[in-house]
């Protein structure tokens, strides 16, 4: 798309270009904080204290990908840990990259972007937990070792290779389809059906997370994300992103390169992961590493610790304290 073509597409969309209330899209109780990381305005959230648990988000280069599909989880898990939930790069309300920088549309720049974050807010190692793309945390972990305790992957097709078949057609079929805009009406039915058909119990979108999806879409920097996702940026990596992500599997499966202790969470009703590409993924990280762990959850789909929040918790506490504890026995 041309520049010229990118104008034509924000005046029909009436976006108001407009400073938003840095609060304004928070959830859940939650006061949002921003760090310069290397000269990207990064949002985040900071609570509790002790041992530091990083939450990545998953979801598309979309604004309504945030930090706040973490909102049912931090409270709970700030009560042992000190937790912080940043929105990734061009997610949620942190920054896109400069037009210097449009190679980093990718999960190359997603990385960078997040290993910035743990250095900028020196908090390294840490214990990762990260949802669908937002897995790249893998081969963060692979490429920092010193930055990672240890990682916790939660239906991440990013992560894992591409085999089994998905349900993500089918289940997305009566889910109505509008033209990226600034139109509460067709674009939030159309946001809320796609969290509904992925999950399988309730996802727990309550007016207060809508109303923050709103706010979030309303950024100024919105219509410039989707140009340069779809204009082409990122590339020649985007395109070779599989390729690349095989060479990194080869690291670890044939190398051994990884031996922090991981748990993978299943979904057993995730309609976009299905069990084939998780036992994939197990038998490349378990290759060389003991300390790898599976857990299967009953009942809920794409979003477990939407669904389940309490039980999700426990499980993500359960596998930190018991590596914490093992790592300190052995010192």
């Amino acid at each position: 798309m041309s520049i010229l073509g990118f104008l034509l597409v924000v005046a029909a969309n009436h976006v108001i270009a407009t400073e938003l209330d840095p609060q304004a899209a928070s959830v859940g109780g939650l006061e949002a904080k921003f760090a310069d990381v290397s000269g990207i305005n990064t949002r985040y959230y900071d609570e509790g204290s002790g041992n530091t648990v990083l939450l990545i988000h998953g979801g598309p280069w979309e604004a309504t990908s945030s930090a706040n599909d973490w909102s049912l989880n931090i409270s709970g898990l700030a009560k042992k840990f000190r937790v912080l939930a940043p929105d990734r790069l061009a997610n949620g309300m942190t920054a896109n990259p400069g037009r210097a920088r449009e190679v980093d549309f990718t999960v190359a720049g997603q990385i960078a972007h997040m290993t910035e974050f743990i250095e900028t807010m020196d908090i390294g190692p840490v214990n990762i937990v990260a949802h669908g793309t937002g897995g790249s945390a893998l081969f963060l972990a692979l490429e920092r070792p010193d930055l990672v305790k240890s990682l916790v992957l939660v239906s991440s097709s990013t992560a894992a290779p591409d085999v089994g078949t998905d349900g993500r057609k089918e289940v997305l079929a009566d889910c109505p389809w509008s033209v990226h805009g600034q139109e509460i009406g067709p674009w939030m039915d159309e946001l809320l059906c796609r969290y509904r058909a992925f999950a399988y119990g309730d996802p727990q979108l309550d007016d207060e997370f809508i109303a923050a999806l709103r706010v979030l879409n309303l950024q100024s920097k919105v219509q410039w994300t989707r140009f340069y996702r779809d204009g082409g940026a990122g590339e020649p990596f985007r395109s070779n992103f599989k390729t690349w992500r095989e060479s990194q599997h080869a690291r670890i499966r044939d190398d051994g390169e990884l031996t922090i202790p991981v748990l993978l969470v299943f979904a057993r009703h995730d309609p976009t992961y299905p069990l084939a590409r998780s036992i994939a993924l197990y038998d490349i990280l378990g290759a060389h590493n003991p300390s790898v762990q599976s857990l299967i959850m009953n009942n809920v789909g794409h979003f477990p610790f939407r669904e389940k929040p309490a039980e999700f918790n426990y499980a993500v506490i359960r596998f930190i304290n018991a590596w914490t504890t093992l790592g300190e026995m052995k010192q």
